[in-house]
């Protein structure tokens, strides 16, 4: 039986983890504050589980959805001048993909349609609505090929990709994941039951983060007339279902972007259109 505890997740709960990784990621980041308000009541109720002792629970304002992995969090440190050649590179493999004809355009959304335990950690999924991060990622992949690298994508072997040719011979191959998520969990030691753990996480996040019934033909909200004149009220806002104004690539100096402040080194679009996302 394979383990499913994390050396890295272990340290994070003990605020331990190092700071000083240089992982590069693309991301749709942060997700919204209505997502993050629902996580943040789902993790309270989760970290009271016994059942779930040994799990650690991603902070809300680090959920995020990781379109492409560029360079491995893990990977062999790198002194300044080799990290600022290896952010060159990936800049203009990254703005070769932007000015691609596949690229897709901003804002795009995204949904979460569930929660699902995995074993070694636990997400919500994410549905790519817009089919956005698909054609990003098609996109980046060409623009790898480009460069010399090869991509691997989903569960593919690894031992066939490789980083670009201007990168480290021995840096990992950049990933090109094939499922859209926010990973919410992670073990910093094995659960005593792992039937009991999968059964906690499932009795309060399945519910919480279900799947909205689909409504058809839903009457629209009727105007209302006041002696100050008349409007029609919005319709509530769907906390599982938001806008992301562009994607983001950022320096993941602490695993699973447990980041305080992150390094964003490169924007999808004018960075004038994402300043107000805090803590970017």
């Amino acid at each position: 039986m394979s383990a499913w505890a994390s050396a890295d997740a272990a340290a994070l709960k003990k605020g331990e983890a190092s700071d000083d990784h240089f992982g590069l990621l693309l991301l749709a980041y942060p997700v919204s504050d209505e997502l993050k308000d629902e996580w943040a009541q789902a993790r309270a109720t989760l970290e009271r589980d016994p059942r779930l002792s040994g799990a650690y629970w991603m902070p809300p304002e680090h959920l995020h959805v990781t379109i492409a992995t560029l360079r491995r969090y893990d990977a062999a440190n790198l002194n300044p001048a080799d990290r600022e050649v290896t952010l060159d590179e990936w800049r203009h493999i990254l703005d070769g993909a932007k000015i691609s004809q596949g690229w897709p355009p901003a804002p795009f959304r995204l949904r979460v349609t569930g929660a699902t335990f995995r074993g070694g950690c636990a997400t919500l999924d994410i549905s790519d609505e817009d089919g956005a991060i698909a054609a990003m990622r098609s996109a980046l992949e060409l623009s790898i090929r480009a460069r010399g690298g090869r991509a691997v994508v989903g569960g593919g072997d690894r031992s066939q990709g490789k980083p670009p040719s201007v990168c480290a011979a021995d840096d990992p191959a950049p990933h090109l994941p094939d499922i859209c998520h926010c990973t919410v969990m992670r073990w910093a030691a094995e659960p005593a039951d792992r039937d009991a753990a999968k059964a906690a996480f499932e009795e309060v996040a399945g519910p919480l983060f279900a799947p909205a019934a689909v409504v058809v033909d839903e009457k629209p909200p009727e105007r209302v007339y006041t002696k100050y004149g008349s409007h029609v009220p919005e319709r509530p806002r769907d906390p599982m279902s938001w806008s992301v104004p562009a994607a983001v690539a950022v320096v993941e100096s602490s695993p699973f972007m447990h980041v305080e402040a992150p390094h964003n080194w490169w924007f999808a679009e004018d960075s004038r259109v994402v300043q107000d996302m805090s803590p970017l």
